[in-house]
């Protein structure tokens, strides 16, 4: 899995694309969300008009990871409040997340998949929010 990532982190991931194929995936029914097929088909759906690509299977996979990985993060962090779960099973999630999510190298778990490095994620995140306090 290591050098697979390795070639993955090399990947440029556009933000908005990474966007689209989550906001396809969240139109899915939910008893579809669960469905790695329906998953993959959205990813397809999404990339298939990306010209700009060397390689649109590396591009699909980094995407996949990227999401599964961002799961993961925001389901560890969730007291943090960088999503609202919706009625629906799915999550509104914060655009400058997954901006720091397209663009955060990704490492393998402990438990042999995907995941971000949560203090690098949650800094650069909070370099392009701003802190809102109050006394």
């Amino acid at each position: 899995m290591t050098r697979l990532l390795e070639e993955i982190n090399t990947q440029i991931v556009p933000p908005e694309l990474m966007a689209d194929v989550m906001q396809s995936h969240a139109k899915l029914h939910s008893a579809a969300r669960a469905d790695i097929t329906e998953q993959l088909l959205c990813i397809i759906k999404e990339t298939r008009s990306v010209e700009t690509a060397e390689d649109l299977g590396r591009l699909g996979i980094s995407i996949d990871f990227r999401i599964r990985a961002l799961s993961k993060f925001i389901l560890d962090a969730k007291n943090l409040g960088l999503s609202i779960d919706l009625e629906d099973g799915s999550s509104m999630i914060k655009w400058e997340l997954v901006q720091c999510a397209a663009q955060e190298p990704m490492l393998e778990g402990n438990d042999g998949y995907p995941e971000f490095d949560a203090q690098r994620l949650l800094g650069r995140y909070l370099k392009l929010v701003p802190v809102e306090g109050r006394a």
